[in-house]
């Protein structure tokens, strides 16, 4: 992000508190947690304005994992009350990118070295 004076937790925090309210409201009461990992992809509009704390992903896009805790209704229709918490993951050595990595052998755990807090 641009601002250095916001920062991703901070706007995460009213959808967290807007999704514990709506578990609690859940009629039936169960709900469950599901958990994702995703490549999230971002294209490079202007090639000497590279994001900060992204790999390259392809000679004209960057990008990081995203790891997601979602919770949904699990009485009835399986309907998404929204997420809990995420956690993105940046590989530190951006030589390494994360689609070349499943070439060589590389699993998307071994790209993502550790949690991307400074995002």
């Amino acid at each position: 992000m641009s601002n250095e004076h916001v920062s991703w937790r901070d706007m995460l925090q009213p959808h967290v508190q807007g999704t514990r309210k709506r578990v609690v409201e859940q009629e039936g009461g169960d709900v469950l947690v599901v958990h994702d990992t995703t490549d999230m992809t971002l294209p490079i509009y202007w090639p000497d304005r590279r994001r900060r704390h992204l790999v390259p992903t392809t000679s004209r896009s960057q990008g990081m994992l995203l790891h997601e805790s979602l919770a949904v209704s699990a009485s009835g229709e399986s309907l998404p009350l929204g997420t809990l918490a995420i956690q993105p993951y940046v590989h530190q050595d951006a030589r390494v990118s994360i689609r070349r990595a499943g070439k060589h052998g590389q699993s998307k755990a071994d790209v993502a070295e550790g949690p991307a807090d400074s995002l």
